[in-house]
């Protein structure tokens, strides 16, 4: 694979996986060339279900750099061969700790095997999700593993005291994206009254694993002391003054009360840290310079204002809203792990 589709296919996955949640933080680990290959071939054979005895590792290749957010984050490319297939493998670790995996095809190939029964799937999620705690030892992972049970037909979703799990097939395959992506598992934790994505992963048509993102951001709180209509007192004010200054009229406002990452360190040293944010929308009467409103997101803890600007859509290649606040940062993300890729790739063939 060029350098150039690989940075490119790493900003698309960098760009999901920036929205990932979780409970716990990971613990900074040295990860030597050695070890990375010795639990990427782990989980490559045990979680993603490979039989390594068939493919031949074509290249192994990998790059560590401190991210915009100064956390150590080590991606590993693998290229595995069996005659003429060829599956590139994407691994990510964040501060030691597994982040996400990912494969990708050439445009024409797909991968060799036969289909699999619904009930095939479900064993195949099981054991991957169980492989995996046992991999990187967690133990909440088993207690994820029993919420799939033989009796899950088709799309469900699962709700314990804890946690819930939602199964999606995708029943129309049209793309080789559909045929990698066939049944997808997605889990959330329960805290108070907020979901939280915790762990996801998808399976191909053929039962391997295809994608799999373990979310590293926690909880620090689930307090609220601010209502909806404070909320909305606090954020209407922003909105004005930018509809004044542009000759614009609000016609609708919504807040929805969600857990957000502090990415600007406003609250502490851990910006994977994530705190309740009321976040308020105000539609404009009509789209100016490609703007359709006005958005202020406001802590709900303590009533604190911690982003705000107009939003708007991309056209004809040009952003007629200029990128602000958060949404920036995170282009800022993918932008400097393209850099790092460039800057810092290693490679060693087999």
């Amino acid at each position: 694979m060029k350098l150039s589709s690989y940075c490119a296919s790493l900003a698309v996955f960098l760009f999901a996986a920036t929205f990932s949640l979780a409970t716990t933080y990971p613990s900074v680990q040295a990860l030597t060339e050695d070890s990375l290959e010795s639990v990427s071939i782990n989980f490559l054979e045990n979680v993603a279900g490979f039989n390594m005895t068939i493919y031949n590792v074509e290249s192994f290749e990998t790059f560590t750099a401190r991210s915009w957010d100064q956390h150590l984050e080590t991606h590993v490319h693998i290229i595995l061969k069996n005659g003429d297939e060829q599956i590139d493998v994407h691994l990510t670790f964040v501060d030691g700790a597994f982040w996400s995996y990912d494969i990708s095809l050439p445009p024409d190939q797909t991968l060799l095997g036969s289909e699999k029964s619904l009930s095939d799937y479900l064993i195949l999620a099981k054991r991957a999700v169980q492989n995996f705690g046992a991999l990187v030892n967690l133990t909440w992972c088993e207690d994820y593993a029993n919420m799939i049970s033989e009796n899950i037909a088709g799309d469900s979703t699962i709700e314990n005291q804890n946690a819930i799990l939602e199964v999606v097939y995708n029943e129309n395959c049209s793309t080789q994206l559909d045929t990698l992506r066939y049944v997808k598992f997605r889990w959330f934790d329960k805290k108070d009254n907020f979901t939280i994505p915790r762990l996801s992963l998808a399976l191909s048509k053929t039962g391997l694993v295809t994608t799999f993102l373990r979310n590293l951001c926690y909880v620090a709180t689930t307090e609220v002391d601010i209502s909806e209509e404070e909320a909305i007192s606090i954020a209407r004010s922003y909105a004005e003054s930018y509809a004044a200054k542009h000759n614009l009229n609000i016609v609708s406002v919504n807040a929805t009360l969600k857990l957000e990452r502090d990415w600007k360190w406003t609250r502490g040293s851990d910006n994977y840290a994530m705190y309740p944010g009321w976040l308020v929308f105000f539609t404009f009467d009509r789209v100016e310079n490609g703007v359709i409103g006005y958005s202020v997101l406001i802590w709900a803890d303590s009533g604190t204002v911690y982003d705000y600007g107009p939003q708007g859509f991309y056209t004809d290649g040009k952003a007629d809203a200029p990128l602000s606040g958060t949404v920036g940062l995170i282009v800022a993300a993918i932008l400097s792990s393209i850099i790092a890729v460039q800057l810092m790739l290693r490679k060693r063939g087999k």
